[in-house]
């Protein structure tokens, strides 16, 4: 059955990264990435990272995207050049086309830690921060 088809693909991404509905960011390293869906193409986009304490350390211009899912990386770096700290951030992006305000689906990177099965929807548990996501709003695999 489509169902599982479905689990089995699943149980394929135990141990990736996929990027799922989100805002949170992890930077474990020098570098990290968000994901963002645009339902039409903007002229400006606009990312803007927060620590913790949900003050903005970077905010990256970045011009015109098309349409469709996009992974943006990000740095490290916070808008004095400077390393950003290992740990915990957040993101919030804006986008507009031609002056006007653009819904834009925001998605954070996270692993795949098991894969579970409820009612007949395949879920996959990306950990303690992300938790439980439907199969079915997952965007990209590594």
């Amino acid at each position: 059955s489509a169902e599982d088809t479905r689990a089995i693909e699943a149980m394929g991404m135990i141990g990736h990264s996929v990027f799922v509905p989100g805002s949170s960011l992890t930077l474990n390293g020098e570098s990290a990435s968000v994901g963002i869906d645009l339902a039409q193409p903007v002229d400006q986009l606009k990312v803007t990272i927060l620590d913790s304490s949900g003050i903005p350390i970077r905010q990256m211009e970045l011009g015109p995207k098309p349409s469709g899912f996009s992974n943006i990386p990000w740095d490290g770096k916070t808008d004095t050049g400077s390393q950003a700290a290992i740990g915990e951030y957040t993101f919030a992006v804006s986008a507009t086309q031609g002056g006007n305000d653009i819904k834009v689906e925001q998605f954070s990177l996270g692993q795949v830690k098991s894969v579970a099965q409820e009612d007949d929807k395949t879920l996959l548990d990306m950990g303690d921060k992300l938790g439980l996501v439907s199969l079915a709003d997952v965007k990209q695999v590594f």
